[in-house]
């Protein structure tokens, strides 16, 4: 039988690799804005896609929307897409390039007028066909089957993007910065692994909590507990956790909680008062049960850690992963 959880964790170790190469490639020149796009500059941008690709798009989006774009994120699945014609671009995303939602997508909005970005790891895809621009992921195969080293490809290729269309972003100085960090993560994982797997094993629900800026890296963290250790796993806001997510908090609940967030205190408080465990990622969170530090330099910038975070989530779901599949043997 074939260790998936294994190959996961070797998907992971070439992160810091893809990241280098899109940090070469720069962002100045993506290939559009030629005379034959015929929508640019682009007014609005729209991003879609579904799974790790749209989680991605979320953890991205800010910066655009920081650089005075009208950014759109949404589920290629949508029976009420946001319109896209003259002056939006549409970045459709799909590591495969062949999901059939979001190739319908770049169809439906390069027929409106609308300028197509294909982000896809197959250039010679459908997507791809679909698309008048393509921006390969260069993530190579993934053995594992799970979305590891093509969600942080995605990313790069996101803030590369983002840089492209005016945001404040040094894009090869983003992505050098999270290599470094990565290659960090997996230098010193060992000392935290074990505790920080201990602490989640056995819980009946966990909760992924962040900032909404950042919850696509959320997202992503639950789906890999879902689709590895099959986790009833789920992402939500910090802040709206304790509006809604509050009421699933019982004993034997245990929560993530991707530090810096303002619901912080609040958040271990309330977890404890109901008899549930909190492991902290990113910096220390007074009376958190366990942290897991990034690196100095990524804590300081947002997308580093939307790079970064998702290494410490996925390799604790790798872990987790292989102790179920022991119990299964």
């Amino acid at each position: 039988m074939i260790d998936r959880a294994t190959l996961l964790v070797a998907d992971l170790e070439r992160v810091p690799a893809v990241l280098r190469r899109h940090a070469a490639a720069g962002s100045a020149d993506l290939g559009w804005g030629g005379r034959d796009d015929l929508s640019w500059p682009p007014r609005r941008i729209v991003l879609t896609g579904l799974g790790s690709s749209r989680f991605a798009a979320l953890s991205v989006a800010p910066v655009l929307r920081d650089a005075g774009l009208e950014v759109v994120v949404e589920h290629a699945s949508s029976s009420r897409p946001a319109p896209a014609g003259a002056g939006t671009l549409v970045v459709a995303i799909s590591s495969s390039g062949s999901t059939p939602e979001t190739v319908a997508a770049a169809h439906r909005a390069r027929t409106a007028g609308a300028t197509v970005l294909a982000v896809t790891n197959r250039p010679e895809s459908e997507l791809a066909r679909a698309a008048t621009r393509t921006v390969e992921l260069t993530a190579g195969d993934e053995a594992s089957g799970v979305a590891s080293a093509t969600y942080a490809a995605t990313v790069a290729v996101l803030v590369r993007v983002a840089q492209s269309l005016g945001a404040e972003v040094d894009a090869p100085r983003v992505l050098a910065l999270a290599a470094d960090a990565g290659e960090a993560v997996f230098a010193g994982h060992t000392a935290w692994l074990a505790a920080a797997a201990d602490l989640l094993d056995g819980g009946v629900a966990v909760h992924v909590l962040a900032d909404a800026a950042a919850l696509g890296t959320a997202e992503q963290a639950a789906l890999l507990l879902r689709e590895g250790p099959r986790l009833d796993a789920d992402a939500t806001d910090a802040g709206d956790w304790l509006h809604v997510g509050i009421y699933t908090a019982l004993p034997d609940y245990r929560a993530i909680l991707l530090a810096g967030t303002p619901y912080d205190s609040a958040l271990v408080e309330t977890i404890h008062g109901r008899g549930g465990r909190v492991l902290a990622i990113g910096e220390p969170v007074p009376d958190a049960d366990l942290a897991v530090l990034l690196p100095d330099g990524a804590l300081g910038d947002a997308l580093a850690r939307a790079l970064v975070e998702p290494l410490v989530t996925s390799i604790l779901a790798a872990e987790l992963w292989r102790r179920a599949r022991a119990i299964d043997r």
